[in-house]
């Protein structure tokens, strides 16, 4: 499902079965605790985490999969059945981090570091990236980051 939304326990277990068993290995895994909102009264559920993984991809004609190590921050809505407080809805967003311009730390790097990184605050990154200027009125900025608050 290109829209990330699976409706039913069948279609989140055809997922998870294809998408994370099918193609995912030597999984590295951390659950953002500072940012899950549970609603009980509405049996929703937000959470966030970061993971790693080598994903295998298998090519059309019998070509060899190939194979990325890839790393990402995710976030999902869970929506709970009243019945069995089993997950019935499931709708997926990621920001993808295994490109190298992306400096985003380990899974062990503390909870204070992570939050400000995916906030994207100037201060939170080692590198602060590349100069830029402003399209619009020409200024100049030391970062995309600073480019961005502006």
């Amino acid at each position: 499902d290109r829209s990330a939304t699976f409706r039913g326990r069948r279609a989140i277990q055809s997922y998870w079965q294809a998408q994370i068993a099918g193609k995912q290995k030597n999984i590295r895994f951390r659950h953002v605790l500072g940012d899950m909102v549970v609603d009980s009264e509405q049996r929703k559920a937000v959470v966030k985490w970061m993971a790693e993984f080598d994903n295998y991809r298998f090519a059309a004609h019998g070509d060899r999969p190939t194979e990325k190590r890839v790393r990402f921050v995710q976030l999902a809505v869970l929506h709970f059945s009243k019945e069995t407080n089993q997950i019935i809805f499931l709708e997926e967003y990621k920001q993808s981090t295994s490109d190298k311009r992306y400096a985003w730390p380990s899974l062990e790097t503390s909870e204070d570091r992570l939050q400000a990184m995916f906030r994207m605050e100037p201060t939170a990154f080692e590198d602060p990236g590349r100069p830029c200027q402003c399209e619009c009125c020409g200024q100049n900025f030391t970062s995309r980051n600073g480019l961005f608050t502006h």
